[in-house]
């Protein structure tokens, strides 16, 4: 919904009610598995786990000539959101529902100048998740970033095309290991490693950054009708090193002797050229 003060200046507002019934498993401290690997479970209508979202925003948009200002504040609440970690609970994994809560505010500033074209975008935000089935309470979500920014420049020359941009977030939370619990049941008398850990998603990554450069090439071929677009891009220009993710697991989990605590650690993209060509009518 949109309300106009002036010709430059507009409200704008949004609400939303939203269900889901195929959910993304949600994982909080490793033991032989990737932080970051995806997992989806279909929700059980008997149980009502379905996920459900309300969704806020309110903003304001300032647009004279030439120029655009854009500013929202948000906020998001999940509900029903399926999670699974064997350190919520040392008696073993356990399968539960959490809430998301998201604050966010958005700044969008555009400028252009003939055959230039300036933006620059930067989110301030918090991601919580709350697990009533675990001792931890509220924690940061997997993929709560509280900074991230991106500025993106483009030129234009006769049938060629050249832009440059550069991106800035601040790094992915992870939790800190802090030992090894052997773990029996009478169920199960063999002893279990598990990993423990005194919070969860306390600590962030490395910051990210990268800066992206390409040219692009356009151009019509034989009638008027047929289109040539020839792009060659640079991602990650200056190979940056980004973290993505930091695991841990155990390399014998049924054993009475110590076991040995391994680490992964991912790494985003490095410096990759990109070639494409396109034909279109």
């Amino acid at each position: 919904m949109q309300y106009a003060f002036s010709k430059d200046i507009k409200l704008k507002s949004s609400f939303g009610l939203f269900h889901q019934f195929i959910n993304q498993l949600e994982h909080f401290g490793e033991q032989g598995l990737n932080a970051r690997t995806d997992f989806w479970v279909l929700s059980k209508p008997e149980t009502g786990s379905q996920l459900k979202a309300t969704k806020a925003a309110l903003g304001v948009v300032y647009e004279p000539k030439n120029w655009l200002l854009d500013l929202e504040v948000y906020y998001n609440n999940t509900s029903g959101i399926s999670s699974a970690s064997s350190v919520l609970n040392m008696d073993g994994l356990i399968e539960g529902t959490g809430n998301s809560e998201v604050f966010g505010l958005g700044v969008l500033l555009k400028r252009k100048w003939n055959n230039f074209n300036f933006w620059i975008n930067h989110t301030l935000s918090r991601n919580i998740f709350k697990s009533p089935s675990s001792s931890f309470g509220d924690f940061p979500s997997n993929n709560d970033q509280r900074h991230n920014l991106r500025i993106y420049n483009t030129y234009t020359w006769k049938k060629w095309n050249f832009s440059l941009s550069y991106s800035y977030k601040t790094g992915l939370p992870f939790s800190v290991l802090t030992g090894i619990t052997q773990v029996t049941s009478e169920e199960n008398p063999i002893v279990v490693n598990q990993l423990t850990y005194d919070e969860l998603n306390n600590r962030k990554l490395g910051d990210y950054s990268r800066i992206d450069f390409g040219v692009a090439y356009r151009t019509k071929l034989f009638t008027d009708k047929t289109n040539l677009d020839a792009r060659v891009s640079i991602l990650n220009l200056l190979n940056t090193k980004n973290s993505f993710s930091k695991a841990h697991f155990i390399s014998d989990t049924e054993s009475m002797s110590p076991s040995q605590i391994n680490s992964i650690e991912t790494f985003q993209l490095q410096c990759t050229p990109q070639f494409s060509l396109r034909f279109y009518w």
